[in-house]
């Protein structure tokens, strides 16, 4: 509500979207800075340019990350709203998918400008340095934007092939001495985790690198609501390691967990194994003894990176 209030002072560019939010409210706010129209921006991590999650700027434009959980979006009256996707996700507030897609349209309907179909800009994008046909798509959002408000095609271009990327989107935090290369996540949901290893596959080919995954479930409603969709979703990696779901807000669930979840996953034909704790997963990561045919990517909303900052001292 508070936001609403901020905003009512700025045109909004408000991005929502079950996926994607976060990049694409980073790309838009980077066109906008390039094309000289020094936004406010506040997104839902930090922004690599900017190394934070907020910029003061003296133009007119907000552009903002819209977070449609508890419906808080709809504090918000954009002058230009951005919808990415909608899918079935915080199952633990919403009903159901309709009940999602409700909440979507009027969103969409407290926005009074035409409506464009931004995959129509994807062929524009140009070569980004962040991986993945979903940052592709994402960039395609952020190009439709920059067309309506008439920033010039090679300006908007020029700033998402500079685009660095924000924190914790399948983000590279370095290489150990034995040359395993390390990255963290935040996907949290099946049709993440299924586009962050598709991007990582883009840079690694199979059979040239294993990706081994520390992926830590995020809420219990989540995980059982997703359970069928969340054993298919590690197929581009060779190793699934699970650590113990991330409650956060919610109260214990003993009908879910994460073994058995890694019980399903294995029945795939994935390798999958689950920890009952973080020093658990430390001890037996360690001991894998990886090397430079690796790479280590801890995913999850909640706080997986911290088993890579133990095992691999990243800090």
């Amino acid at each position: 509500e508070a936001l609403g209030h901020f905003a009512n002072d700025y045109k909004v560019i408000a991005i929502a979207g079950t996926h994607g939010k976060t990049t694409t409210t980073a790309m838009v706010a980077e066109i906008l800075i390039e094309a000289g129209l020094d936004p406010t921006v506040i997104v839902g991590s930090f922004i690599k340019k900017l190394n934070s999650n907020f910029r003061k700027g003296d133009g007119g434009y907000l552009v903002v990350e819209a977070d449609e959980y508890n419906r808080h979006f709809l504090s918000l009256h954009p002058f230009v709203s951005l919808i990415l996707n909608i899918e079935a996700d915080h199952l633990d507030y919403y009903k159901d998918l309709q009940d999602v897609q409700h909440a979507f349209g009027k969103f969409l309907s407290q926005s009074e400008n035409k409506i464009v179909d931004y995959q129509k800009y994807l062929e524009k994008v140009p070569k980004l340095l962040v991986p993945g046909i979903h940052n592709r798509m994402d960039a395609a959002a952020a190009l439709a934007v920059a067309d309506f408000l008439q920033i010039r095609e090679e300006i908007a271009q020029k700033a998402l092939a500079e685009f660095a990327g924000t924190w914790r989107r399948l983000e590279k935090r370095g290489e150990t001495a034995q040359g395993t290369i390390i990255y963290d996540d935040y996907a949290h949901h099946p049709t993440e985790i299924i586009a962050s290893l598709q991007g990582l596959r883009e840079l690694y080919p199979a059979g040239e690198k294993n990706i081994i995954v520390l992926f830590q479930p995020h809420l219990y409603s989540r995980t059982k609501a997703l359970f069928d969709d969340f054993t298919k979703c590690f197929k581009g990696a060779d190793q699934v390691l699970l650590l113990p779901i991330y409650f956060a807000r919610e109260d214990k669930d003993e009908s879910i967990s994460s073994e058995k979840l890694a019980e399903a996953i294995a029945k795939t034909g994935e390798k999958a194994q689950a920890f009952v704790s973080f020093e658990e997963a430390e001890i037996v990561i360690k001991s894998l003894n990886l090397g430079p045919n690796d790479i280590f990517i801890t995913m999850g909303a909640g706080e997986a990176y911290k088993v890579a900052d133990k095992v691999f001292n990243i800090a």
